[in-house]
Parts: C-alpha cells; structure tokens; sequence
C-alpha cells in the first residue's frame, strides 16, 4: 500500500496532523486578535475615542490613529509569540492576572500606556502631515511611534526609578500632545473630550504615583546632606 494512500495513516496520525495546522495558525490569531486588538479595544476605547471626534485640521490625526490601532495588535502577537524580541520577554496578561492586586496594576499601566503610544501616533503623524503637506510622512511618523512605543514596553513595565520615569514621560508628552490637539474642542463643542482627558491625567499620576515618593525621599535627603 502506497505511503501516499490515507489508509496508510494511523489513527494518531488522523488525529494529530488537523491539530498541528490548527495550533499552526490559531494560535498567532489568537495572539494578535484576542491579546492584541482585543486588549487594545478594552484598554484604550476612551482615548480611541477621544481621538476619533478630535475635528483637528480636517481629519489628519484619524490617519495616525488608524495606522496605530492596524500596527500596534500586530506587534503584540508577533512579540507575544517570539516572533519579534526586543531582548526582553514580553510581558503577558492574562483574566487570571485580574484575580491579583499586581494583576490591576498591570491593568492600568497598560490601559495608559497604549492611550499614550495612539494618541502620539494619531498627533505626531497628525504633525509630521501639516509640516509636510505629505499623508506618507503622517503614515510613516505613526507607523514609527507605533513601533518604538510597542517595542519599548517589556522595558517600562516594572516599577524601578527609571522605568516609572519613563512612563511619566511617555505620558506627559502624550497627554501634552492630546492638549494642544483637542483643546480648541475639550470644553467649548465636545465637552465629554476634556472630561476623558482629566480622567486620562488622574490614570496616569496614579500609575505613576511611587515616583513622587522617591522624588521626595532623594530631595528630603539631598537636604539633610
């Protein structure tokens, strides 16, 4: 009987050979669908909102926008999987990870984060296409931001001095950017835009609140030296 005759086959063989190429291509699915867009969609729906009724100069921050919530999924899976490194394992989160006090920590670090990485990308694009009068710079700038701000997670995820320093100026310039961008509309048109954006500021000194604590530990101490 030919090797290439499916009787051949053994039952292991029946059984194991449909759910390689299931495992094969649902789990990178499930990495960038369910870990990347799903958790993206979760976490950062305020502020994709926020950016998608911003009317700034005719639309052009909604092409950053886009970009960065078509890249930032992808990266994830391909980082979530090892497809990508960065030299550091990416950090997971799991629904397991919520029945844990570091698990809500984890929560808002990300939940803040990613707002900030899309509004830099959905802004600085925005930017680079007003300086320009090029869309490709926009989609080019966004794509960039996209990518280091995705890349540079595994690296600010802890809760050292530098990394929480990080943070806070990812977010001061993300916040700063949301600002200068919306602010024409955050009170007077679309007030619900500055109601976000304040509850975005309170998110963010809240990740970033052990900061202070040592910022003032090492000035009490520069003054008692």
């Amino acid at each position: 009987m030919s090797n290439r005759d499916p009787e051949a086959w053994s039952n292991d063989d029946r059984a194991v050979r449909p759910r390689e190429r299931t495992e094969t291509t649902g789990r990178p699915l499930t990495d960038i669908v369910y870990y990347g867009f799903g958790q993206l969609f979760l976490l950062c729906l305020p502020m994709m909102w926020l950016v998608s009724v911003t009317p700034f100069s005719n639309g052009v921050v909604r092409i950053g926008f886009a970009v960065s919530i078509l890249t930032i999924p992808v990266l994830v899976g391909f980082f979530r999987r090892g497809r990508l490194t960065v030299g550091r394992a990416w950090p997971r989160f799991t629904n397991a990870d919520l029945g844990v006090g570091g698990g809500y920590g984890d929560f808002l670090t990300r939940s803040v984060y990613f707002s900030s990485v899309i509004a830099l990308c959905a802004y600085g694009g925005g930017a680079a296409e007003l300086i320009t009068g090029s869309v490709l710079a926009n989609v080019i700038v966004a794509a960039a931001v996209a990518v280091f701000g995705t890349g540079v997670f595994p690296y600010l995820t802890r809760t050292s001095t530098p990394t929480l320093a990080g943070r806070a100026t990812t977010y001061a310039v993300a916040l700063g950017a949301v600002y200068f961008g919306a602010a024409p509309f955050m009170w007077r048109f679309v007030p619900e835009i500055g109601v976000v954006f304040l509850c975005y500021v309170g998110l963010a000194l809240l990740d970033v609140r052990p900061l202070a604590g040592t910022i003032r530990e090492q000035v009490g101490g520069a003054g008692r030296s």
